[in-house]
């Protein structure tokens, strides 16, 4: 069963939020961030265990809706993953209108036989001209099995991008995979991810 939790800012408001998640149980959890017309969300989560050793698999889908011009949302978390831990982490990043920002930033620490996923999807809608879209997922890993995944996932709707967008991830994914088999760093797709926002915004 999924535990959803809603979380709006309405118009012209600024709002903070903080959740702490613990890390060595099983549960599914869904969380839906919305900000309405020129109103600021910034949604902090914590993921972890005093008992580190506890093993325990958790989904964490985040969900981030700027369907209003001006709306601006922001999600970060704070990850521990401990041994015998399965963290999965999820954000869609939806922007349908002018003007709007989403962000995305965890920081996660993976233990010994700790694992953490992650994948990450931002999509923009037509009417999203001029939007601002960022996605950072940063890793220390501690230990050799300890293991983390990062899968990026960019929608671009607007007609005029879309031969540039596919010729752009062609060239760019070829050259990531080399350079993160040989580098092993998460921060090369952060990079490159954070690019391809930047040329989607131009339309």
């Amino acid at each position: 069963m999924v535990k959803t939790v809603t979380v709006t800012a309405p118009k012209n408001t600024h709002q903070k939020k903080e959740y702490h998640l613990v890390g060595n149980q099983d549960q599914k959890l869904r969380y839906v961030l919305t900000a309405a017309r020129d109103a600021t969300l910034h949604v902090h989560f914590t993921l972890g265990s005093l008992d580190e050793n506890g093993s325990g698999q958790v989904e964490l889908l985040v969900q981030l809706n700027a369907f209003e011009p001006h709306a601006q949302i922001t999600m970060t978390a704070s990850i521990v993953t401990g041994t015998n831990q399965h963290h999965r982490i999820t954000t869609e990043q939806l922007q349908t209108a002018s003007h709007t920002q989403s962000t995305v930033i965890l920081r996660a620490v993976v233990k010994e036989g700790g694992t953490h996923d992650y994948h990450g999807v931002i999509r923009l809608e037509p009417d999203s001209i001029q939007a601002e879209a960022n996605q950072e997922n940063k890793i220390l890993q501690i230990g050799k099995n300890a293991k983390d995944s990062s899968q990026p996932t960019l929608q671009i709707l607007h007609m005029v991008l879309q031969l540039l967008k596919l010729t752009l991830s062609s060239f760019f994914i070829v050259k990531l995979g080399v350079l993160k088999t040989m580098l092993h760093n998460n921060f090369l797709l952060t990079v490159f991810y954070r690019y391809k926002s930047i040329i989607s915004t131009q339309a």
